[in-house]
């Protein structure tokens, strides 16, 4: 393990040799003094040059300032660059900026340590319980985020992000995922305001929670089992996936985005402003949509749609088969369209005038 503290006692060794060979000289010749006050001279001299007991342990001007390094607050270094194969520590008060990590490299940033624009290039930044920001991972690192919290992270293609809490709560603000960069978010993990471009992806996996993410053109979102999701904002081009177990809260897709509700997954609260915005599998469930105008919702057989509400210019369609949807109390407001195909159902809905009401037996591609 490499310890950045540790630099100035190594260079130390390769400056003091003679000095070193000194105090070993000093050392033997305070064990043949009979004399106790020879004796303790030798000693205190060879303490001085860092040599106790026959062993060079640093000086002790070199050991205090190891210990402020590792310790106390206020230190800072920059401008580090490690390529050997290792392990850098910081922690407790030290802050490290600019540093560049090679291959097969361990970067750990403890509680109380702090880390700025580091680059981690093929290797490992841990940040547990401490603090990173500006970091930038490339292709084959990634970044590990366990009980501390990390912010305005740039996940490039190849590189990684996980964001969980196996110690104590993860949480990682403002990153931005770039094409081939993925995000990986767990139990007791929350990534907020994350960014994802064409091509990246975020995973949302048991007892993780991401908020407020963007997803942008090509861009994917995947909430599974145990995963939830709040105020994701899904742009042209970009997919929400909600998977069985996973949960939805408060998406808003925006024109020409698209948001799979898939069988055992929910959506509630949905804010649809595209043309087949949100589609809704085959025992999947959505709760108090919003339809808004050129926004389209279409319901597979068997689904549970509860309370949407289609505003102008919005369509719901309800696709059925022998199975049948339900739809609870829908409000379809002034020239709002609900399109009930064959097998479908409308239970207890409530409409204000000028509402639209088509009943469709042709058939239409039936969603997934």
């Amino acid at each position: 393990m490499v310890r950045l503290a540790g630099e100035r006692r190594r260079h130390g060794d390769n400056n003091h040799s003679s000095q070193r060979r000194h105090a070993s000289h000093l050392f033997q010749r305070a064990g043949e003094h009979h004399d106790r006050q020879q004796r303790w001279h030798a000693n205190r001299q060879c303490h001085r040059l860092g040599y106790r007991n026959g062993h060079f342990r640093g000086r002790p001007a070199d050991r205090q300032l190891r210990r402020h390094r590792l310790q106390e607050g206020g230190a800072v270094a920059s401008g580090f660059t490690i390529s050997a194969n290792g392990t850098l520590e910081i922690r407790n008060g030290y802050v490290l900026s600019g540093y560049v990590e090679n291959a097969g490299t361990r970067f750990n940033i403890y509680g109380g340590g702090t880390a700025i624009a580091t680059t981690v290039n093929n290797a490992d930044e841990n940040v547990w319980g401490g603090y990173a920001t500006g970091t930038t991972v490339n292709n084959g690192g990634s970044e590990d985020v366990d009980g501390g919290i990390v912010s305005s992270s740039t996940i490039n293609g190849g590189g990684t992000q996980l964001v969980h809490g196996f110690s104590s709560a993860g949480t990682a603000i403002a990153t931005t995922v770039n094409s081939g960069g993925q995000q990986f978010i767990s139990s007791s993990g929350t990534a907020s305001v994350t960014t994802l471009s064409n091509g990246a992806s975020e995973t949302i996996s048991s007892g993780g929670l991401a908020v407020g993410t963007i997803i942008s053109s090509g861009g994917t979102e995947f909430i599974s089992s145990g995963g939830r999701a709040s105020a994701t904002t899904v742009r042209n081009g970009g997919v929400e996936m909600i998977s069985a177990g996973g949960t939805a809260i408060g998406t808003t897709i925006s024109s020409g985005g698209t948001h799979f509700v898939l069988s055992g997954g929910t959506a509630i609260s949905a804010n649809v402003n595209a043309f087949f915005g949100e589609v809704v599998s085959v025992g999947g469930t959505t709760i108090s949509a919003t339809i808004n105008s050129g926004g389209e919702v279409l319901i597979s057989s068997g689904v549970v749609a509860s309370a949407p509400t289609i505003n102008n210019g919005g369509f719901l369609d309800i696709f059925g088969t022998a199975i049948g949807e339900t739809i609870n109390g829908a409000t379809v407001s002034s020239l709002g369209t609900e399109q009930i195909f064959s097998g479908g159902t409308s239970i207890s809905a409530r409409s204000t005038p000028s509402a639209n009401w088509l009943s469709r037996p042709e058939a239409w591609p039936v969603p997934p």
